[in-house]
């Protein structure tokens, strides 16, 4: 729950009446027909996790906890009923700022000015405790890097790139994918 720190005492004294707990998300079901003898439900569901808020231009990066700045969980489900059968179908999509310390603060200019913190070895850390974060949850991820090949947007998918080899982790893929190409 978003906001799970303001409620555990009165979990611990079990006061359960003054307890309302809520998501910073979005929660949508529709109901559709497929075809002539299909019908189907459909749920996005998107909750936001609550360690590393704020505004898209201010907080960016990870914290030294390997936590992710604005990282939210998207999932679609989907149950479809064909001929009396029930199908049930799930796709998780998590995410997040660039899993290293990094900034960009904000200006009058377009692309603002990229900063990354010098250290690759406090980088290569914290990039292993995202790492470790995400599996926690997810198993064989496939990482999808979504920024320019140009500018200060290829030097953060660069960095991200050298950073992610340094983790040898399998279950962890990356695939830069560029929009604009």
């Amino acid at each position: 729950m978003y906001n799970s720190d303001w409620i555990d005492d009165f979990l611990k004294l079990k006061a359960y009446e003054w307890i309302t707990g809520f998501i910073s998300g979005f929660i949508e079901i529709r109901f559709t027909h497929v075809g002539t003898s299909s019908s189907c439900e459909v749920a996005i569901i998107t909750r936001r996790d609550k360690r590393r808020q704020g505004k898209r231009w201010i907080v960016r990066g990870c914290d030294l906890d390997g936590n992710s700045a604005n990282t939210a969980e998207t999932e679609m489900v989907l149950l479809a009923e064909q001929q009396g059968k029930e199908h049930f179908f799930s796709h998780v999509q998590l995410r997040g700022s660039m899993p290293f310390i990094w900034k960009q603060s904000p200006d009058m200019k377009w692309s603002p000015k990229v900063t990354i913190h010098p250290s690759d070895k406090l980088n290569s850390d914290i990039i292993a405790k995202n790492y470790a974060d995400i599996k926690k949850n997810y198993e064989n991820c496939t990482l999808v890097n979504l920024i320019d090949k140009k500018g200060s947007q290829k030097r953060l998918g660069d960095y991200f790139e050298k950073m992610h080899s340094t983790t040898e982790d399998e279950a962890m893929k990356l695939v830069w994918f560029d929009f604009h190409a």
